[in-house]
């Protein structure tokens, strides 16, 4: 399962470097756009990657996650139809996610840095999420996101070269 994630992580970070350097040799707008892809695909890849390689779905937290989710589903369809009341159904979902997520973390015997930095990464996605739904903020906080992914994703991969695992 690890390689499956880890090529598209790859690609995404030689997205990201192409994009950079076409960036700040030529300045055309395709830079931004593949400096952006080559970021979604890193912090999409790298976030499959740590929850299927995780315990976290192992656990009843997860299936909590997934009832939260199925609630924003359906606070999804109440914005869509114009429906009273979608933004704070959704609002609630995103910050009942971070609180399950939190509670999960305090319930671990063990705090590992990659656990550590697994919440960071849920704490600021959401939270920037939900102000981001709000308007509060524009969506220049994704890059706090996308580095604690990438942070996420190199201790993940430094753990599982330490422990020869890497491509079981």
């Amino acid at each position: 399962m690890s390689k499956t994630l880890i090529i598209p992580i790859i690609i995404g970070a030689l997205i990201t470097l192409i994009g950079l350097c076409m960036g700040y040799s030529t300045h055309t707008e395709n830079s931004e756009f593949l400096t952006h892809l080559g970021l979604w695909i890193v912090e999409t890849a790298g976030f499959f990657l740590l929850l299927l390689n995780g315990t976290f779905i192992k656990t009843r937290y997860f299936k909590m996650v997934k009832g939260i989710v199925a609630l924003m589903l359906l606070g999804a369809l109440f914005s869509i139809m114009k429906w009273p009341f979608h933004r704070i159904v959704i609002v609630i979902d995103f910050v009942a996610i971070i609180v399950v997520y939190i509670i999960s973390f305090f319930k671990k015997p063990i705090y590992k840095k990659l656990d550590c930095l697994k919440l960071g990464w849920v704490i600021v996605w959401y939270s920037g999420a939900i102000l981001d739904y709000l308007h509060i903020i524009n969506d220049d906080y994704r890059i706090l996101t996308t580095v604690l992914m990438i942070l996420a994703v190199l201790d993940f991969v430094k753990i599982k070269l330490q422990n020869k695992t890497l491509f079981d």
